[in-house]
């Protein structure tokens, strides 16, 4: 009997050790296979790290596992030497740098990098090649034990190297967290941006005509094609929806912030991202996001917005807005908006609030609008020259704070498009609302 609780009790320590979503949740192995994805191995020796290597590779078949241990193999023998440290680690550097050039889609590194200097290089590295990056450090229960990482390290390493190390480690706080999407979902979310400007500026005479003034005449005329770009973006067309800056621990809550429970449970764990709608100013291009109600608990920016329950006044707001046939032109459309609103409405009759209520959102529940606290959440597509892209948020919110005056004022007329409604807002802003949100797979984690 004492065999078995003794095998039951190794196979719970097992399962805790290893209890990592890339290794266990089955919609973020798939987001991973479906991206680039960089692990740096972080910890002491004896802590674990080459095990989880070991399982990590053996769940991505096609990765590539770069380690200090291979330089010290000699056939099927290991014989380490500490005075060739440095060579060891310069060519685990190279190796993974020839990975991440050939393209494979995850490079494992299994070293120590215990100080933050160390693990950067090979951050900055996977940042080269754009490749997401997930630190990864044992969970085993002995990982701060000098006396049993002492008896578990397979190198010989003495003790007190073992005592230097723990004091060595450096925890690592990112620049910022975010849900981060994969290359394909990116890609689809870049082309129905810029699909839904070149629309609007058909369709939207205001829009057309601010950003014909913004892009000058004679020869420093600009191009509308490309009056948004992504030019010094870092990650390169690879999106992300911002859940917190932190500045790698220097603004103050991001340590507290870092180390809660829920981001702790939440990094490196995939979930769908919902896309609500599209946001054109003059500055900047925004994909609107409506984070879920697990989400907004690792909601970490301020947006001076205020916590909301119920949407259902904006979408009853939106539901009752002229709709324009966008076989025409705005201004022609504008022509003639007593036609419009004689028409019945198609779910028309309700006599309660309620039965309003209930209506509006099958009338108009597609058009999904979001508000108060979390609903600066966005993904930034492009910029117009001389606008860095946290202008984004900034330009979202300003945004947000007018929906209800906008949207409840009945000389506003929302142009049908091809993905649902463009409502103008004035000053060269434009809100497009989709009729159906777009949902993309993401990773929560941290940009470093």
């Amino acid at each position: 009997m004492r065999k078995k609780k003794s095998k039951k009790k190794k196979k719970q320590q097992h399962d805790e050790s290893t209890n990592f979503p890339f290794l266990q949740d089955a919609d973020t192995i798939a987001y991973i296979k479906r991206s680039q994805v960089v692990f740096i191995m972080r910890g002491v020796a004896g802590s674990g790290k080459t095990t989880l290597a070991k399982l990590i590779k053996k769940k991505y078949k096609h990765s590539v596992c770069c380690t200090s241990d291979d330089f010290f193999m000699h056939g099927s023998v290991y014989m380490f030497d500490i005075s060739l440290l440095n060579e060891a680690h310069a060519a685990c550097q190279q190796k993974a740098l020839d990975a991440l050039a050939s393209g494979a889609p995850v490079v494992i590194i299994d070293s120590t990098n215990l100080k933050q200097r160390k693990t950067q290089q090979y951050v900055e590295l996977a940042h080269k090649f754009n490749y997401h990056v997930i630190l990864v450090t044992p969970k085993t229960l002995w990982n701060k034990d000098k006396n049993e990482l002492f008896k578990k390290n397979t190198h010989n390493v003495p003790l007190d190297a073992i005592e230097h190390m723990l004091e060595d480690f450096e925890d690592m706080i990112p620049l910022y967290y975010a849900w981060f999407l994969n290359y394909p979902d990116s890609e689809m979310i870049l082309q129905q941006g810029m699909s839904v400007y070149q629309e609007c500026f058909t369709k939207v005479d205001q829009f057309r005509e601010c950003i014909k003034n913004n892009i000058g005449f004679g020869e420093n005329r600009g191009s509308a094609r490309n009056y948004y770009s992504r030019e010094g973006f870092a990650g390169g067309n690879k999106l992300h929806c911002t859940a917190k800056f932190c500045g790698k621990g220097k603004v103050p809550g991001s340590g507290d912030y870092a180390r809660s429970d829920i981001v702790q449970q939440s990094m490196n764990r995939s979930s769908s991202l919902e896309i609500i709608g599209i946001v054109l100013t003059p500055k900047t291009l925004t994909a609107r996001v409506r984070l879920s109600k697990e989400q907004l608990k690792l909601w970490g920016n301020e947006d001076d917005l205020k916590r909301d329950k119920d949407d259902g006044a904006l979408e009853t707001l939106m539901s009752k807005l002229t709709v324009l046939d966008s076989s025409k032109s705005s201004s022609q459309k504008a022509k003639k908006p007593q036609a419009e609103k004689q028409k019945p409405r198609q779910h028309g009759g309700p006599k309660t609030e309620d039965l309003k209520k209930a209506a509006s959102r099958r009338t108009f529940s597609a058009y999904n609008v979001s508000s108060g606290y979390g609903s600066k959440a966005h993904i930034t597509i492009g910029c117009a020259k001389g606008y860095s892209p946290v202008q984004a948020g900034s330009d979202l919110v300003e945004m947000i704070s007018m929906e209800p005056e906008i949207l409840g004022n009945s000389a506003v007329q929302a142009i049908q498009i091809s993905v649902g409604k463009a409502v103008y807002f004035g000053d060269g802003r434009c809100m497009v609302y989709f009729r159906e949100p777009l949902r993309v797979h993401s990773m929560f984690g941290g940009y470093y």
